[in-house]
């Protein structure tokens, strides 16, 4: 019994903790494969460290993602993205610098080259 409540408390800490970067990028997000994903219609590749963040702040891996997604993301030097957070109805819904009806199109720095997937024959 004691251990189910330490769960709980642990999940609402975590919750109450949450602080999103103000310099993270908000976009709409699909997972594709592997370490790709479409950001606001771009494909664009993970980082191999990605971390990323659930609504429940708890980590998810990218498979785990929930297509099209509202998220908050940041770049690291080799401009994949290194960290994410798929955002709750809440703070998807709150004023925010890039809010709804204006998510960038293109991410910062530019366009990706991202492989080209495979193709099942016909």
């Amino acid at each position: 019994m004691s251990a189910g409540l330490a769960l709980m408390n642990v999940s609402v800490l975590a919750q109450l903790a949450r602080t999103l970067p103000a310099d993270a990028v908000r976009g709409t997000v699909t997972h594709l494969s592997e370490l790709r994903v479409i950001v606001n219609g771009v494909p664009t590749e993970l980082s191999a460290n990605v971390r990323i963040w659930n609504t429940d702040n708890l980590f998810i891996v990218p498979q785990a993602i929930p297509p099209g997604s509202i998220v908050r993301f940041s770049l690291d030097v080799n401009r994949q993205i290194d960290r994410m957070w798929v955002l709750t109805k809440a703070e998807a819904d709150r004023t925010d610098p890039t809010p709804p009806n204006r998510v960038p199109t293109s991410l910062p720095l530019g366009t990706f080259a991202v492989p080209a997937i495979p193709q099942a024959p016909q």
